[in-house]
C-alpha cells in the first residue's frame, strides 16, 4: 500500500528501539509495554479478584501544551500579536491525540488555577460551554486527532495533565490490548488501575520514551546536488502525494472527516488546523494529475489514493452553501479562522473558484461523479446573481455575523479560475 511505502522511504538517524521504565511500585505479576508497527501493545498479569481496569495513556506531546495566547519568539508581529490578545481574558489550549481514540475512549484534563467560570471543548465545530471543574472529561466523539481546542474564561486557568482513558472489563487475568498510534514515534506513560466499588488503585505505570529522531527522504537525499532532473521530480512528487496522506484527517466522528491538516508545528510536533477546507486542494489536484504518469503510478496503489481525493471532494459537497435565498448561496464554507475568544465561519465566495479548479471539476474528469459537475454549474449560475448585486465580487461571507467581509484580499482573483475551469467542460459561458 502507499502509506506503508511512505514509511519505507523514511528512516530514523538514530536507532529506532526507544526505552521503557517500570517504577518498582508495580503490583502486577508480569508486564510489557512496547511500541512496535506504529501500535501500542500493553500485555499485563494482573491481580486475582481485580475485575475491572482503567488504563491511562498520556501523550509526550502535551508537555508542554500550547496555548494561544503565547507568542512564539519568531514571530515578527509578536508586539502586535501580544496587543491583540491582551483584548480578552479568555485562552485556548490545544491538548494533542495522537493515539486513536477506541469505541468508549474519553479524555481527561485536569486544571490548576483559579477554577471559575465556563469552558468549551470542541471548537471550532462545538460552541456550548459548561461549568470548569478540576476535572474535565471529554465525551470520544469530541476528540479529534491532533489537534483539539478547549476555551477557558481566564489565562490564569492552566492545563496540568491531559490523557486518555478507557475502561475494560477483567476477563481472564492476563490482560492484552494494543493501541493504534498516529505516529511510529510516540512517547507517553501508560497507567493502569483496578476500579473497586468505592476507588481505585495504581496497579503500574509505564514510561515509553522514543528516541531522538531526524527524517529524512533517503531517495531524495542520494539525489541532492543533482540538478533538475525527471527521476528527482518524480521522487519528489511521491514524497509529497505520501506527505498528504499522512496530513489526512481520517476520524471518522469528526466534523471535517476527509480535510487535510494544513500546517504542521515542528515545535509542538503535531498536525494543525484540519477546518482550513481549501487547503486540501493543491493537493488534490496534483494527485489526480500525477496518477497520469506511469512514474508515480508504479509506485503508489491508485485505488487508495483516488478514495483519498474523493474524500476531499464529498467534504466540498457537504458544505457547499444551498440555502435559499442566502447572500453566499452556492460557495464553499472554506475556512473556520481563530480569534483570541472565538471561531468565525468564512464562506469563500471567491475562493469557491480555485477549489471547484483544484478539486470538483479534476474529480468530475477523474470520476465521472456527476455531483462535481453539478456542484461547480450550480456555483457558476448563484455567482451571476451575486455580481448583479456587487460592483466588486466580495471576498468572504462572515456566516455567523450574516454579513458580507468590507475588504478582500489577493485571493478574491482566484475567482475567474473555477469559471474557467467549468467552461472547458461545459463551454457555457454561464
Amino acid at each position: 500500500m502507499a502509506y506503508h511505502f511512505l514509511l519505507s522511504l523514511f528512516f530514523f538517524q538514530t536507532p529506532a528501539q526507544g526505552t521503557v521504565d517500570y517504577p518498582t511500585t508495580s503490583r502486577v505479576d508480569s508486564l510489557e509495554v512496547f511500541v512496535s508497527d506504529q501500535q501500542l501493545h500493553i500485555t499485563a498479569l494482573l491481580p486475582e479478584g481485580v475485575t475491572q481496569i482503567e488504563v491511562q495513556v498520556e501523550s509526550r506531546r502535551n508537555e508542554p501544551m500550547t496555548r494561544f495566547s503565547t507568542v512564539s519568539p519568531y514571530d515578527p508581529d509578536s508586539i502586535a500579536r501580544l496587543i491583540k490578545y491582551a483584548r480578552t481574558e479568555k485562552d485556548t489550549w490545544y491538548p494533542v491525540v495522537d493515539v486513536v481514540p477506541e469505541l468508549g475512549t474519553e479524555g481527561v484534563c485536569l486544571l490548576k488555577g483559579e477554577l471559575s467560570g465556563y469552558y468549551t471543548f470542541g471548537g471550532p465545530y462545538f460552541t456550548d460551554s459548561a461549568k470548569i471543574t478540576q476535572e474535565i472529561v471529554i465525551p470520544g466523539n469530541r476528540l479529534e486527532y491532533w489537534e483539539n481546542s478547549l476555551r477557558v474564561g481566564s489565562r490564569t486557568i492552566e492545563v496540568n495533565k491531559f490523557y486518555l482513558r478507557n475502561v475494560y472489563p477483567v476477563l481472564l487475568r492476563e490482560f492484552r490490548h494494543s493501541y493504534d498510534l498516529l505516529s511510529r514515534d510516540w512517547s507517553g506513560i501508560v497507567r493502569v488501575y483496578a476500579i473497586g466499588a468505592d476507588d481505585k488503585t495504581e496497579l503500574f505505570r509505564a514510561s515509553v520514551t522514543s528516541p531522538q529522531t531526524a527524517w529524512y527522504h533517503r531517495e531524495l537525499e542520494k539525489q541532492k546536488g543533482r540538478g533538475i532532473a525527471s527521476a528527482r521530480l518524480y521522487t519528489s512528487l511521491v514524497a509529497l502525494i505520501q506527505d498528504g496522506l499522512r496530513r489526512q484527517n481520517n476520524n471518522p466522528s469528526s466534523s471535517t472527516y476527509g480535510s487535510l491538516h494544513t500546517f504542521y508545528d515542528m515545535e509542538a510536533k503535531t498536525h494543525r488546523t484540519a477546518y482550513w477546507l481549501w487547503g486540501g486542494g493543491p493537493w488534490v489536484k496534483m494527485t489526480i494529475d500525477a496518477l497520469n504518469h506511469p512514474e508515480i503510478t508504479h509506485q503508489l496503489d491508485s485505488t487508495q489514493l483516488m478514495k483519498a481525493v474523493d474524500k476531499v471532494g464529498k467534504l466540498y459537497l457537504k458544505y457547499q452553501v444551498r440555502e435559499a435565498g442566502h447572500p453566499s448561496r452556492g460557495s464553499f464554507l472554506v475556512i473556520w479562522t481563530r480569534r483570541p475568544d472565538s471561531y468565525a465561519k468564512w464562506i469563500g465566495t471567491s475562493d469557491s473558484g480555485i477549489m471547484h479548479k483544484w478539486v470538483t471539476l479534476p474529480l468530475f474528469r477523474a470520476t465521472g461523479d456527476s455531483a462535481y459537475l453539478e456542484s461547480a454549474v450550480f456555483w457558476s449560475q448563484e455567482k451571476a446573481k451575486l455580481l448583479a448585486e456587487h460592483e466588486i465580487l466580495p471576498h468572504y461571507y462572515r456566516y455567523d455575523e450574516q454579513q458580507f467581509a468590507s475588504s478582500i484580499f489577493d485571493e478574491t482573483g482566484w475567482d475567474p479560475e473555477g469559471h474557467n475551469a467549468l467552461y472547458q467542460i461545459t463551454g457555457a459561458e454561464a
